[in-house]
């Protein structure tokens, strides 16, 4: 994001670049701050400045321990000079204000007199003991040359509108004429002395500019002046050009680094059975794993996990997430079991107290047909024949179906009462005097499948 918020209605021709956002694995990583500027700027800085290592500087390193987004701002003057004729271009003496008077003459010059000012072109014009200077600015302009006294005075004043709330920049340019005690010169606001005094080169026509910081707060006017402060008359002479009053623009861009941190941890699912329901593979994620990654099975892309589409046996799971640069994953294996068959069941059957009579309970290989249901069910029969051993029926040779017995009346009355087989040598035996009675009504009663 590249934008520019300006003081006021003026335009500053500045614009600043904090450059890309970036993404970092991890907290403590190192990442390089380089913005940009178009235009001459006054100062720049970052903010916050936490583990920044020169906040003032364009192009810095910063340690990132969370997320952050760094503000990079650039303060700049506005093109627009608020003075009126602060260069001196044109000749005027009442567009500004000085406690000094303008140069009456004398022996060696108009300014032979102390607390005297006059506008020149050359300040050897002034003075028969003053350099040789020209103005500041290209062009052969006027400039202010000044024989200071010996006491606090404002040399130069200007009132001009302002804008509350707003910061601004006073300065000047100023160079001494003679070179025995160089001025010492300060900007004043509203009777405010402002910034640092400023000390003039004791070398003549080296124009040099001091500035000084004024923020307007509730002010919409301000009196700005240039005052003396060196209180010795003896030199202290020297020249004036180039005063201004610019706001100051603050342009401003952001980037922000991210701390990617990322966390692939996921639940593994106990062991599967190949009839289970397909899972959501995202519900298996723990609730600080980072969401939005890519699973995969075996290497293919899956969004579900469904046990009924793998093949029994082990599958790696795995899940990637990623971020910028930044890659985490995490991958376990999922074991899938083979369903037990217990076969189809048959429609319900009705049966009568007095009748015995049979139940199919599904169709099976003869290695599933060992299936023991209680002490009164054989698993399957030769056809017409049965073989009875240690009170359960057992299978003599397989057939075409399993058909399972439930006996509820054979005989007698005390027939069959507690089991099938009591004697391994019979086959079927409660009663010994009922031996031939149970055995004809057993073959009977009873209807066996035909041998496969």
């Amino acid at each position: 994001m590249l934008w520019a918020n300006m003081l006021g209605a003026q335009v500053c021709n500045t614009t600043v670049n904090a450059g890309a956002d970036a993404i970092v694995c991890a907290p403590g990583a190192t990442v390089s701050l380089s913005g940009t500027v178009t235009g001459t700027y006054l100062t720049s800085a970052w903010t916050p400045n936490t583990g920044v290592a020169n906040p003032a500087s364009l192009n810095t390193n910063a340690t990132v321990n969370a997320t952050t987004t760094y503000q990079l701002s650039v303060r700049s003057l506005s093109p627009t000079n608020l003075i009126v004729n602060g260069d001196f271009a044109v000749f005027d003496t009442v567009s500004f204000n000085s406690d000094y008077i303008y140069g009456t003459g004398g022996g060696v010059g108009l300014l032979s007199n102390e607390g005297q000012y006059a506008l020149a072109i050359n300040s050897g014009t002034t003075h028969n003991q003053f350099a040789d200077c020209n103005d500041h600015g290209p062009g052969n302009n006027y400039m202010m040359v000044v024989n200071a006294s010996g006491t606090a005075s404002a040399v130069w004043c200007q009132t001009v509108t302002v804008e509350a709330n707003t910061e601004y920049q006073f300065g000047a340019w100023a160079t001494s004429v003679v070179s025995q005690n160089p001025a010492k010169l300060q900007f004043s606001a509203n009777g405010t002395l402002l910034g640092n005094i400023f000390n003039a080169s004791p070398t003549t026509c080296n124009w040099t500019q001091f500035t000084a910081i004024w923020n307007s707060a509730t002010a919409t006017s301000v009196e700005i002046c240039v005052r003396n402060v060196n209180f010795t008359p003896a030199g202290n002479d020297f020249a004036l050009d180039d005063i201004t009053l610019q706001k100051i623009c603050v342009a401003t861009d952001e980037l922000t680094v991210t701390v990617a941190n990322l966390d692939a941890s996921w639940t593994t699912p106990a062991d599967l059975c190949s009839s289970d329901i397909a899972t959501d593979l995202n519900t298996l994620l723990t609730p600080t794993a980072t969401t939005g990654g890519a699973w995969t099975i075996d290497g293919i892309a899956a969004t579900t996990l469904d046990p009924a589409a793998l093949s029994p046996g082990l599958h790696t799971i795995r899940y990637t997430v990623t971020q910028g640069p930044c890659t985490e994953e995490s991958f376990q294996s999922v074991n899938i079991s083979t369903a037990p068959n217990a076969g189809t069941a048959e429609p319900p059957m009705n049966f009568c107290t007095s009748t015995a009579a049979n139940v199919l309970l599904g169709s099976c290989s003869p290695e599933q047909m060992r299936v023991s249901l209680g002490r009164n069910i054989c698993d399957s029969f030769h056809r017409r024949r049965f073989q009875c051993r240690h009170r359960r029926l057992q299978r003599r040779r397989p057939v075409a179906r399993c058909v399972y017995f439930f006996v509820y009346r054979c005989g007698a009355r005390r027939l069959y009462r507690r089991h099938y087989c009591r004697h391994h040598k019979h086959q079927c035996i409660s009663h010994r005097r009922r031996r031939r009675r149970c055995r004809h009504r057993l073959y009977n009663e009873y209807h066996y499948p035909r041998r496969a």
